[in-house]
């Protein structure tokens, strides 16, 4: 087959990865209770219209209360582990980790975005997605990435981890039944993407 094609650097980079059981159930229902011990807040974002890109609840797990720290150190070795294998981005740290709430009652959905941002010299080099609920305590809430013709659905299985460059276009889409669960987060350095 005939190519017109010469990669400047033999490493091709991967367009997303994964990981089960990053968090068993147990861990994950832990996760969901923060939650329900703190107050969700409205997780609108506004693309410059009228209608909200993102319908959810929110809310973000500080990293300074040692008892959530168990959390941040396996987000931590799982990105760590996964950059390694497949990205081999210049990482600092995560920015924040935040459990978002999608209800069929408000037809909970994230529209397509991306994640990337740069911020006083500070830029989102990967994103990641946990799945915190069970497949079947809810129907749609696809975590959707748009990297070609048809979009890759991410992997539903509880306690998995899917990551991607913060570039990637991608959304959550509707969830018609039940509520959908996920701790999501962001990786960021003071270097440019190489």
């Amino acid at each position: 087959m005939k190519s017109y094609d010469y990669y400047l650097n033999s490493q091709i980079s991967e367009t997303w990865a994964g990981a089960p059981n990053v968090f068993n159930p147990s861990e994950c229902e832990k996760i969901i209770k923060l939650g329900n011990n703190e107050t969700f807040k409205e997780g609108l974002v506004n693309s410059g219209s009228s209608d909200p890109i993102r319908k959810s609840q929110i809310f973000f797990i500080e990293s300074s209360d040692l008892e959530n720290s168990w959390i941040f150190e396996r987000c931590a070795d799982m990105i760590q582990n996964i950059n390694y294998d497949f990205f081999q981005f210049d990482l600092q740290k995560i920015e924040v980790l935040q459990v978002g709430k999608y209800e069929s009652k408000d037809s909970g959905y994230y529209g397509k975005h991306i994640d990337a941002l740069r911020q006083s010299g500070i830029f989102r080099k990967l994103s990641f997605s946990v799945q915190l609920s069970r497949t079947e305590d809810y129907e749609g809430g696809d975590l959707l990435l748009h990297l070609g013709k048809d979009p890759d659905v991410a992997p539903r299985d509880r306690g998995s981890i899917t990551v991607f460059p913060s570039y990637t276009l991608h959304e959550v889409t509707p969830v018609t039944k039940g509520t959908r669960y996920s701790l999501v987060g962001w990786v960021t350095s003071a270097t440019k993407f190489k």
